[in-house]
C-alpha cells in the first residue's frame, strides 16, 4: 500500500513532458533581456525628462512669485496653479508621541486619544492643519515643523 501511494506521489510529482525546445528557450530568454533593456533605458529617459521637467517647474515658481500672482492662463496652452501642500512628519521617538498623546488628552479627553493612537500620516496631516486654526496653538507638542512643498498644477486646454 505504501509502495503505491509512494509510486502515485513519483508519478503526479514528475515533470511532464514538453514539446518545448532549447532554441525556443534561448529565443524567448533572449526577447526577455530585451525589453528589461529597453525598459531600463526609458526609465533612465523618464528620469531624464522628470528632471527637466522639475527644473522648468521652478522656472514657473520663480517667475509667478516676480509677477506677484498664483496662477497665470497662457490663452489656448494650459493654467498653471502654484500650491503649496504642508505635511507633518508622525512622530518617531517615544519621547515625541508621548508629548503628542498628553497635549491630545489634555486638550480633547482620553477618548479623542483611543481613537488617535493609531494615527496614519493622513489623519495626522488633517487633524494638526486644523489644529493650527486655533490662534492658541502655535506648536503641537511632539511634532516637528512641517514640510512645505511648493508645485504647479498644469490644466491643458
Amino acid at each position: 500500500m505504501e509502495d503505491d501511494l509512494l509510486l502515485e506521489f513519483e508519478r503526479e510529482s514528475a515533470p511532464a513532458e514538453s514539446a518545448v525546445t532549447l532554441q525556443e528557450l534561448d529565443k524567448e530568454i533572449a526577447k526577455l533581456v530585451s525589453l528589461r533593456e529597453a525598459y531600463e533605458h526609458a526609465k533612465k529617459k523618464a528620469s531624464e525628462l522628470n528632471s527637466e521637467c522639475e527644473h522648468q517647474e521652478n522656472i514657473l515658481v520663480g517667475l509667478l512669485e516676480k509677477a506677484g500672482r498664483t496662477s497665470y492662463e497662457a490663452e489656448g496652452i494650459a493654467k498653471i496653479i502654484k500650491c503649496t501642500q504642508t505635511a507633518y512628519k508622525t512622530p518617531k521617538t517615544n519621547d515625541d508621541k508621548l508629548s503628542l498623546f498628553n497635549y491630545i488628552k489634555g486638550k480633547y479627553g482620553s477618548d479623542a486619544l483611543i481613537s488617535m493612537t493609531s494615527i496614519n500620516h493622513q489623519t495626522l496631516n488633517g487633524w494638526a492643519k486644523r489644529e493650527l486654526e486655533d490662534p492658541d496653538v502655535v506648536k503641537i507638542p511632539g511634532l516637528e515643523l512641517p514640510t512645505i512643498t511648493e508645485y504647479l498644477q498644469v490644466r491643458k486646454k
